[in-house]
């Protein structure tokens, strides 16, 4: 990982490894194209959600794999989210394990 996105997604994994909830933020690499969501986050209740870490400089800028996968993933009934920061990321993890 390199960047300042790179970052984000770091301090989200280290916050997720030594926080309360039992979850695994998986870095998937599929032989696709590229453009899947920087980590699947799968939860010990079995709640499955997707993170797309963006710098804040690129907001809307998701490019055309990312927005393909976005749509792709929301039609199976999954929840994506575009993240710019840790803390954002940090919340919805909440708000997804806890069922707010």
């Amino acid at each position: 990982m390199a960047g300042p996105e790179s970052k984000e997604e770091k301090d989200y994994c280290d916050w997720l490894n030594a926080g309360p909830y039992s979850a695994l933020a998986i870095k998937l690499v599929l032989f696709t194209g590229g453009g899947f969501p920087d980590r699947t986050v799968v939860a010990e209740s079995g709640i499955i959600f997707f993170i797309e870490f963006k710098r804040p400089d690129k907001k809307n800028g998701q490019q055309r794999r990312q927005s393909y996968w976005h749509k792709i993933l929301q039609r199976l009934g999954f929840n994506y989210y575009v993240c710019y920061t840790t803390e954002e990321a940090i919340k919805i993890s909440i708000k997804e394990m806890e069922g707010t």
